[in-house]
């Protein structure tokens, strides 16, 4: 290796390392980057990450799944905006559910509960489906689940902007008591489906 090409990558080294934080602690995965380099793995298409929300519904023993596309409303659609462009796809599903805790550990990667199952037909068995697909369509995904009527919907989430600085937030925020979104809200309401149980996950500004 050339001495002119041995001083840039110290250059680059100094350069990269100069970003870092005062009381930057080395963690084992950097999130900012790990993340934008997730995005970019492992999905041919839309079709290919939807149906792994899909196969986690099913694996969750729903019965029924639907796909909702939102567009904007009228009122609030901004200038550049088509009439029928999707700002948001819900996948809805009357499986099990998950407590607000299995909800927020399901968005890390490594949350999946088929590890002992023995089974390699669980395309989830490893927890990386959930927050792998959905990154690799959007920037924020939103997960909002019971596991019976008497309880409350929670809503966890997984936002790529809140994991923008380089020792930045390495955790999924702890879930919060949320009403499911008015979209879905209304798509129940005119399908007569009472959703007693289950979940929703939102992609929230798809990038496709």
């Amino acid at each position: 290796m050339s001495n002119d090409r041995l001083l840039k990558e110290m250059e680059r080294q100094d350069k990269y390392l100069e970003q870092l934080p005062q009381d930057f602690t080395f963690p084992l995965f950097n999130s900012k980057r790990a993340l934008e380099s997730q995005r970019k793995s492992g999905y041919r298409n839309s079709a290919a990450a939807a149906r792994e929300i899909v196969d986690n519904a099913m694996e969750a023993g729903a019965s029924r799944i639907d796909v909702l596309f939102d567009t904007p409303r009228e009122k609030n659609r901004q200038a550049h905006q088509r009439r029928n462009s999707v700002i948001r796809v819900a996948f809805i599903d009357d499986g099990a559910g998950m407590s607000p805790k299995m909800a927020r550990f399901a968005l890390s990667w490594g949350g999946g509960t088929h590890f002992e199952d023995g089974d390699a037909e669980f395309i989830g068995k490893f927890g990386f489906g959930l927050p792998n697909a959905s990154i690799n369509q959007t920037r924020r995904v939103e997960v909002y689940s019971r596991r019976s009527a008497d309880e409350p919907f929670y809503r966890a989430w997984l936002d790529l902007e809140e994991h923008t600085g380089e020792g930045n937030v390495q955790h999924v925020p702890e879930p919060i008591q949320s009403e499911l979104p008015d979209f879905v809200q209304e798509y129940l309401k005119r399908e007569k489906w009472t959703l007693g149980r289950g979940t929703v996950v939102v992609w929230v500004n798809p990038d496709h």
